[in-house]
């Protein structure tokens, strides 16, 4: 069941990819931006990524948590570039999907195909093969029609922001995350 503006963030409470506790919990206070991506070897989720790389050391010095969870398990997401890139971003595994499940992130089919026929996409498309982001590999058990979502939380643990993908590319937009670290308080009017 999807998430709703105005809601209480489901709490999870899990080991990251470091080693370190990532406690959603233990964040109130702050604002977090908690994202889902399909698997350590997804192009789209490394091309996401890497368009993230620039803003978010800016964020998080203005103090926004980030949390990132993969269908991947720990030791894939440690051996991947993102240990590596992403100082200070929680890494979480959770290849269960149980974590997925609470927020509402499910698979499409039809989404999926979709993909292809957004003009959006196709431009991404072409970024993943000039950066040679198409031969990642590919790791066994992962779902290829997990649709991407994110999620903005404020200071109180209330959800401010929800953003269900309309297929498997559709993500939050920058400005909005942005917007979101801007506001004094975290009860903007994002919906």
């Amino acid at each position: 069941m999807k998430l709703s503006v105005g809601q209480k963030a489901p709490e999870f409470r899990l080991i990251d990819a470091n080693g370190d506790t990532v406690d959603l919990h233990a964040m109130r206070g702050q604002k977090v931006y908690v994202s889902f991506f399909r698997n350590t070897a997804c192009p789209f989720c490394n091309l996401r990524i890497i368009k993230l790389t620039k803003a978010l050391p800016q964020w998080q010095k203005e103090g926004l948590q980030v949390v990132f969870f993969f269908e991947s398990p720990n030791r894939i997401i440690k051996r991947s570039t993102f240990c590596d890139t992403l100082p200070g971003v929680h890494l979480v595994g959770d290849p269960d999907r149980a974590v997925y499940k609470k927020y509402g992130i499910t698979s499409s089919v039809l989404k999926s195909i979709r993909t292809v026929f957004n003009r959006e996409n196709r431009k991404d498309l072409k970024d993943i093969k000039e950066r040679g982001l198409r031969n990642l590999g590919s790791q066994k058990d992962n779902d290829r029609t997990l649709i991407p979502g994110d999620f903005l939380i404020d200071e109180t643990g209330t959800i401010v922001k929800t953003f269900y993908g309309k297929d498997i590319n559709d993500r939050i937009p920058m400005e909005e995350i942005e917007t979101f670290v801007q506001t004094r308080s975290g009860l903007s009017k994002a919906s």
